[in-house]
């Protein structure tokens, strides 16, 4: 119930770089990433467990070699005859490979949205947010975007086109679309913007380029 380790199955042993003489016991702390520590996430998740809670999530470990691990799973606590916890199972698999491509899907959109203009919309065509290139682009202030209809943002005339309309029943359903849209500008005229469409439960709307119409 201190944190240092008991056991350890031979697969643990070969993604950690370690033998089972280095590891048992040793405290797992030593395998924590720094960040981890400094945040009090790991203090807070054994506080917990020692009082037989179970801990469920995403955690981050490090390798003998300072590699950089993932494991996904449960910390369990394991009660004695008078129902108290006298000691931790962790049951995890290692999920190194799918968090690396979550970071970097991340580290790619963090990357987008510092470039070109885009804009989350809901499925009812009701605008949730606007980084700050679409405000800067179009001249709003992130409130006045707030539940705004992005029809609005349209020529009258591509808002009531049957295109339009099919477009977004196709938005509806997840197709992903690029279409070029004429939009009000922050000058009250307008512009051509050539535009991603990329639904989920919500759709995310983004401005690859403009010209003046």
């Amino acid at each position: 119930m201190q944190g240092n380790i008991l056991n350890v199955n031979e697969m643990y042993l070969s993604l950690m770089e370690y033998t089972a003489r280095e590891l048992i016991g040793s405290p797992e702390k030593n395998f924590v990433s720094p960040d981890e520590l400094n945040s009090q996430r790991y203090d807070m998740m054994w506080e917990s467990v020692r009082t037989g809670a179970y801990n469920s999530g995403e955690f981050k470990r490090m390798s003998k070699s300072g590699r950089e691990l993932w494991l996904t799973g449960t910390y369990s606590p394991i009660f004695n005859l008078e129902g108290q916890p006298y000691k931790i199972v962790q049951f995890a698999q290692f999920t190194t490979e799918q968090k690396e491509r979550e970071l970097e899907l991340v580290s790619k959109i963090d990357a987008l949205n510092q470039a070109v203009a885009v804009l989350e919309i809901n499925l009812e065509g009701k605008i949730i947010t606007g980084n700050s290139v679409f405000l800067k682009s179009f001249g709003f202030k992130r409130i006045e975007l707030r539940n705004k209809c992005f029809l609005s943002l349209l020529d009258p005339e591509v808002a009531q086109s049957e295109e339009f309309v099919a477009l977004w029943s196709s938005l509806c359903q997840g197709t992903i679309s690029q279409r070029n849209l004429r939009m009000r500008s922050d000058d009250g005229g307008y512009k051509h913007y050539l535009v991603w469409f990329s639904p989920s439960k919500i759709c995310k709307v983004v401005f690859t380029g403009c010209w003046p119409s």
